[in-house]
């Protein structure tokens, strides 16, 4: 075998020794930090942020974070703090945003990993939803029930001609997918699918008018 090989081997068994590690019962850590949109230039208010409790799969070796062990509320100025005492169940520990219907964690990063025994100083990214209203108008259907989708958010509306304005959530500047479905007997659907991409104004507008549901397209998905 040679040295250099050896050497590496070597190393990346007390690596992989000491990341398989718990952290010790009664280590204490501390977190600060700002929740922010940063496209907005925006600390966002009352955003809350979950303690994060991480294991080493046995399985591949990969970590997992799925145990939710604190949360805590962000002030007004997006500031949040906190402070824990592990128990020594796990190899380390994240820090996330709650998303909730008015703030969502960017979709390229779920968490940031914390320094167990250490004050850590977190800048934690969000994005603020915007709000989008429709006008919808339908002039002519037979459908049995009617239903709106936003972003696979589902809104039931009456099986008959509407002409109404109607408030969504929705993602700023990046795309949203829109579906309209009417259905019939015979487990028979009719309907249209969009995507929108409305900019970053807070209140953004937007109209759409269905003259017949008869006549739309079978089975859009």
């Amino acid at each position: 075998m040679k040295p250099i090989f050896t050497l590496s081997l070597v190393v990346f068994i007390i690596l992989s020794l000491f990341s398989c590690k718990k952290v010790k019962q009664g280590v204490r850590t501390t977190v600060k930090g700002y929740v922010i949109d940063s496209a907005k230039n925006k600390r966002l208010a009352n955003a809350k942020v979950m303690l994060l409790g991480c294991k080493i799969l046995s399985v591949n070796g990969s970590r997992s974070c799925s145990d939710r062990l604190m949360d805590v509320t962000a002030d007004q100025n997006g500031n949040f703090s906190m402070d824990f005492t592990a128990e020594g169940n796990y190899h380390s520990y994240d820090v996330a945003m709650v998303e909730n219907e008015d703030y969502v964690r960017p979709r390229s990063i779920y968490s940031y990993r914390l320094v167990a025994g250490k004050e850590n100083n977190i800048k934690i990214r969000g994005i603020e939803m915007n709000v989008m209203e429709m006008h919808l108008k339908v002039s002519k259907t037979t459908a049995n029930s009617m239903a709106l989708f936003v972003n696979y958010k589902r809104l039931a509306l009456p099986a008959k001609p509407i002409d109404t304005i109607l408030r969504f959530k929705i993602f700023p500047e990046e795309f949203n997918d829109f579906y309209f479905f009417a259905y019939y007997p015979l487990d028979v659907s009719r309907g249209l699918r969009e995507t929108l991409r409305l900019g970053k104004e807070p209140v953004v507008y937007y109209g759409k008018i269905v003259e017949d549901t008869d006549v739309l397209s079978r089975n859009v998905f």
